[in-house]
């Protein structure tokens, strides 16, 4: 169901999506794989930790340094959260240690993204009136650049901005000018699509674009960076992407 001022949605030439739990899921289970090769590749190094133990600071921490991106816009090094997971386990928190689990991380991201058979032919017929970009809070890049070429999507979407990559991420006004130079036309034509009433609608309205909140993906979202918003509105709000193309090619 389509909520909101559709009105609003009637100059949009470009759109600028959000990437998990927009364009494709990840969730519970996603992370859950993630999670689980960096408690693997932990105990391959020879570290004996009990894993709910291992999961319990893994959660802590993430939300933690999510909490902090959120609030101060600065991404987090790529390198600290599993500096701060070793250290939570007292564990060694060697070189060797840091950037195979990194490649652990990276590894397992990619392998856990999936797509719907329809989001490349979504994404074809809405390249073909709109141009569309990406904007994506991760703090390791190569995953999700990875992970787009993997899903077969990377060639439609230009620009590809991920945090990791600026330092900046959702909701700082400076993650979305990072995105919107990639454009080829002005703020207030952009429509920036995302789950996130935080990140994506209260950010995106801050920086000046048009906003829409989709929800397709929440049953199985993680409460990380605050996603239920400050009460920002969205421009309008649709149950699925193909909720949104019927909006925007009719």
């Amino acid at each position: 169901m389509i909520e909101g001022n559709d009105e609003a949605l009637r100059n949009v030439r470009g759109l600028l999506f959000d990437y998990g739990n927009t364009l494709i899921r990840y969730g519970r289970r996603e992370d859950g794989l993630v999670m689980e090769a960096f408690y693997d590749h932990v105990l391959g190094r020879g570290h004996a930790v009990e894993r709910d133990a291992f999961f319990a600071v893994v959660r802590e921490v993430t939300g933690r340094l999510i909490a902090r991106a959120t609030a101060t816009g600065v991404e987090v090094d790529r390198t600290e959260k599993v500096r701060e997971v070793l250290g939570g386990l007292d564990l060694p928190a060697d070189d060797e240690t840091i950037d195979g689990s990194l490649t652990a991380i990276s590894a397992a991201f990619v392998d856990a993204i999936e797509s719907s058979d329809e989001l490349i032919p979504r994404l074809t017929r809405l390249g073909e009136r709109f141009q569309l970009g990406l904007l994506s809070n991760y703090y390791l890049g190569p995953p999700i650049h990875d992970s787009l070429e993997k899903i077969g999507i990377a060639g439609l979407l230009e620009p590809r901005v991920v945090s990791a990559d600026i330092g900046w991420c959702k909701p700082h006004p400076k993650a979305f000018e990072a995105a919107v130079k990639g454009f080829d036309c002005a703020p207030g034509e952009i429509l920036m699509v995302g789950d996130n009433l935080t990140a994506d609608i209260a950010g995106g309205k801050k920086a000046g674009l048009l906003t829409a909140h989709t929800s397709e993906h929440l049953d199985g979202a993680l409460d990380y960076g605050s996603p239920q918003g400050d009460g920002t509105k969205p421009d309008v709000s649709v149950a699925s992407l193909a909720e949104l193309e019927t909006l925007l090619m009719s």
